[in-house]
């Protein structure tokens, strides 16, 4: 017995014994008999129709309609009632299926009775009844002919989330593991050997298990065995079946079988096929599942025909649960209408689905669902009908963002439970109960610079290493890189690259993400080459949102981020003359040098020398020089300007011609706006030349 939930929904009977009627809880009953049908959940393909309809159906219900364009063969009349559900006609090449699209709880575990009809044509193809995970949309059937509209079939894939095929198999190749059956099935879930190509086993009934698109629908258990009993036109070989009758007949009047689905309500089911070929249910195949049931199931019906055909209708639909449900019922499950991760990370989204069922024979109303863990649920409405009928189930709807504090184990568990109200008073549902696996991989992230400081040109390559630090995979890991603060003084060179995962850039950002297996590490590098004009300072940090991860934010964590400072010029200023004392009609020259002694370049610098103290005694000569830079001179001074790379120098030199007239004193001084100097604006080197008021030899430099 499956137990969902913390605390189990305690069963008050037991599970069914072979061969005999659930006493479960009736969870759907359809005829198929009358003009429509009323219950929206049944969705035609292809040429299925309703026998007994004549015209369009109504609004709100089933759009299976009149089989006015499938009369090949003995079919029923147009109309007459009580009817069928027709799947096909006996035309060649004909393919009919009926889905029920809504999900019906699974853990009572099911049971689906219905009889079929194959008659009037040369015995082919047959009827497939099949399972799936409720949790996941139907919305069409596998491959017909050989899947039989279950499994698949060259390039046709199979049902999508199939659980379980059953094949009433009047031409006998759906046991065989040909065009693509058997894809990937153990040694164990193979037919018999002698099955091959078209050497089958006719009039079987044949299990197949789960499948997904072109993988699985393994075979499981059949009728069929190895004793060959003839061979068909085309030199085939058949091979016999233990039946203890036909699954079809010539006409319709003879062609009735009834036939009982049972999957029992453990955790991983025993299936039961009963027939009725006419005298009781006999058992015919019994077989324990390879794999869990899924929590919810929803089925369907297919037929088709080819070469040799089949008239294939269905009748008298009746579905329960194994064992009796309470009287309302819920079963909560992850929605897979979207394909879902084997192991959900923090921030992920999980959907839900929260399928609630009225087991008991009056309505309820005020119907809602509760979950202290999740908020939001939505419920297609607040009433459901007597057990039974089509709107005695609905499936409501939520999800939920995981977060880091709400993980125990590994795992992120919550439970559901349903209340409604009857005639008589509050209905409180059983608890059911979700555990999704939830990865325990840590995302450590640390990045380096290869230097602390640069200048222009200089080349930084930067690089980040992506570790796991738990215990279990991380399926997607991911940072970003954001350089916006780095490119205003760098610019990415090159491509970045990772030795896991892959690396993208689009501007201004870099971002990474891949899988990584516990205690491996990635390595993201990149590298940029500096430039000028920017704010000399190279600040960036990786984020991530994957996690565990310790840098949320850059702020996090110092690991998280890394700073490249460009080194600061220093302007260091010297000036002399040539002399110290000089008479009039003599010429003084003036050497000024200017060095950077400073880490870091110095860009577009200046200094002015003013000359307003020397030329009440001195002429200038404007032949001022540099040998870096440029220098100018508008009267009374003169400017030099230019870029000073670290340990640069430029030389400036200019002359006076000495004259007669002024205070005898020769005083000027150099000055520079530039913030880091020797000589800062109000003070610098400062040269006195006396001029002699009588004439003198002028003393040699």
């Amino acid at each position: 017995m499956r137990l969902w939930g913390i605390v189990p929904l305690l069963l008050v009977a037991t599970a069914l014994n072979s061969g005999s009627a659930a006493t479960g809880t009736l969870l759907l009953d359809e005829t198929f008999a009358g003009t429509s049908v009323t219950n929206a959940g049944f969705v035609p393909l292809n040429d299925a129709c309703l026998t007994g309809a004549s015209s369009a159906p109504p609004a709100g219900g089933s759009t299976l309609g009149p089989c006015t364009a499938h009369q090949t063969g003995p079919v029923p009349t147009i109309g007459d009632t009580p009817g069928w559900l027709q799947l096909t006609d006996s035309l060649r090449g004909a393919t009919g299926g009926t889905l029920y699209n809504r999900a019906l709880p699974g853990n009572g575990g099911l049971q689906v009775t219905f009889e079929q009809y194959q008659y009037g044509g040369t015995g082919a193809d047959g009827i497939s009844f099949f399972l799936i995970d409720g949790a996941a949309q139907l919305e069409k059937t596998g491959a017909y002919g050989g899947g039989l509209g279950y499994a698949q079939r060259g390039a046709e894939p199979g049902v999508a989330d199939a659980y379980l095929g059953v094949g009433l198999d009047a031409y006998g190749n759906f046991a065989v593991d040909f065009e693509g059956r058997g894809t990937g099935c153990p040694a164990d879930q193979k037919p018999p050997s002698v099955y091959q190509v078209y050497d089958r086993p006719p009039n079987t009934v044949t299990l197949r298990g789960p499948g997904n698109g072109d993988t699985g629908y393994c075979y499981l258990a059949g009728t069929g065995n190895s004793t060959q009993i003839g061979t068909d036109p085309d030199g085939n070989k058949l091979y016999g079946s233990s039946l203890p009758g036909s699954l079809r007949d010539t006409t319709l009047g003879a062609a009735k079988r009834t036939v009982r689905v049972t999957v029992s309500d453990d955790t991983r089911p025993t299936v039961t096929v009963e027939i009725d070929f006419g005298s009781g249910f006999q058992q015919v195949l019994s077989k324990k599942m390879p794999t869990d049931a899924p929590r919810t199931y929803k089925f369907g019906w297919a037929a088709s025909t080819g070469s040799d055909n089949d008239v294939h209708l269905i009748r008298n639909v009746e579905v329960r649960s194994v064992v009796p449900l309470a009287a309302l019922n819920i079963v909560k499950q992850v929605d897979k209408t979207e394909t879902q991760p084997d192991v959900y990370e923090i921030g992920d989204t999980v959907p839900y689905q929260f399928v609630v069922t009225n087991a008991g024979t009056s309505t309820l109303t005020n119907v809602t669902v509760v979950d202290p863990k999740i908020s939001g649920i939505t419920c297609p409405r607040t009433t459901l009908t007597a057990r039974g009928t089509p709107n005695s189930t609905m499936t409501c709807t939520a999800s939920h963002t995981l977060t880091g504090a709400e993980i125990s184990g590994g795992k992120f568990v919550n439970t559901a439970r349903a209340r409604g109200t009857s005639g008589s008073g509050a209905v409180t549902s059983n608890e059911s109960t979700v555990s999704v696996p939830v990865s325990g991989g840590i995302l450590h992230l640390s990045k380096k610079a290869s230097a602390t400081t640069a200048k222009p040109g200089d080349v930084i390559t930067y690089t980040v290493l992506a570790e796991n630090t738990g215990d279990e995979q991380l399926r997607t890991a991911r940072f970003t890189d954001d350089l916006s603060r780095v490119l205003d003084d760098a610019d990415l060179v090159g491509t970045p690259e990772a030795d896991i995962g892959n690396v993208t850039y689009t501007a201004p950002k870099l971002a990474w993400e891949g899988p990584l297996d516990a205690g491996q590490t990635a390595t993201i590098t990149y590298t940029v080459k500096v430039k000028s004009g920017g704010d000399r300072r190279l600040g960036n940090g990786v984020t991530s949102t994957t996690q565990g991860s310790n840098c949320r934010s850059a702020q996090d964590d110092p690991a998280c981020r890394t700073t490249v400072t460009l080194g600061k010029g220093h302007l260091t200023l010297a000036k002399r003359a040539d002399v110290t004392r000089v008479r009039p009609g003599a010429t003084l020259t003036y050497r000024i040098t200017a060095t950077n002694t400073g880490d870091g370049p110095l860009e577009d610098t200046s200094f002015t020398d003013d000359l307003t103290r020397d030329l009440d005694d001195a002429r200038y000569l404007g032949d001022a020089e540099a040998t870096v830079g440029k220098v100018t001179y508008r009267a009374p001074k003169l400017t030099w300007r230019g870029t000073l790379q670290p340990g640069q120098k430029a030389v400036v030199t200019y002359s006076l011609k000495v004259r007669r007239g002024g205070d005898g004193t020769m005083r000027n001084t150099v000055v520079t706006s530039e913030p880091a100097t020797n000589c800062p604006s109000r003070a610098c080197t400062s040269l006195v030349i006396r001029v002699p008021k009588h004439d003198k030899p002028v003393l040699s430099p």
